[in-house]
């Protein structure tokens, strides 16, 4: 479990040695932060402590974006949402799951998604491009934020040459 830099203004909390599963934050230009997934919410303390490691600030989290509603990158969303109150950001066709509770595998906490994205590739204003994919039948987000794709519970997907592939298992460079 730790905090580490993966690439220039990008972080990853490292959480699988506590049962939980990899969250990633990615600064911009400003000096705020975009937090990709929220893990399953078991080591949800440990996550609120690594962000305020590094915003010092909770107004400096403005956007959550949730890659899909599998409890491992949803789990925790609502304690995130309560606690920093950022934009939780999500597609329309996932949007609709994680308001009601419902995971992929099960129940989730119920999280208030403050923007959906309905176009099949969107870029938010801190250059973070969010692409509308399916995986195992279910709508999934892939992010892409300069040399990192973050591809979720996506995880049998090679990296592209040149390209560090970060899922909520590891990162891996290609």
């Amino acid at each position: 479990m730790s905090l580490a830099r993966i690439g220039k203004g990008t972080f990853m909390i490292e959480l699988r040695q506590l049962g939980d599963y990899n969250v990633y934050m990615i600064e911009n230009e400003e000096g705020d932060f975009t937090l990709i997934d929220s893990g399953n919410g078991s080591a949800i303390n440990y996550v609120i402590n690594n962000i305020m490691t590094l915003l010092g600030n909770k107004k400096r989290l403005k956007y959550l974006v949730l890659l899909s509603n599998d409890e491992r990158e949803a789990g925790g969303a609502n304690v995130i949402y309560d606690t920093f109150s950022p934009i939780v950001t999500s597609h329309s066709l996932i949007a609709k799951m994680i308001r009601a509770g419902r995971g992929i595998h099960g129940e989730i906490p119920p999280t208030p998604i403050n923007m959906e994205i309905r176009d099949k590739i969107y870029k938010l204003e801190n250059n973070l491009i969010l692409k509308l994919t399916y995986y195992l039948g279910y709508p999934h987000i892939i992010a892409l934020s300069n040399d990192i794709i973050f591809s979720g519970t996506m995880t049998g997907i090679s990296p592209l040459r040149q390209k560090t592939l970060c899922t909520v298992e590891t990162c891996i460079k290609g």
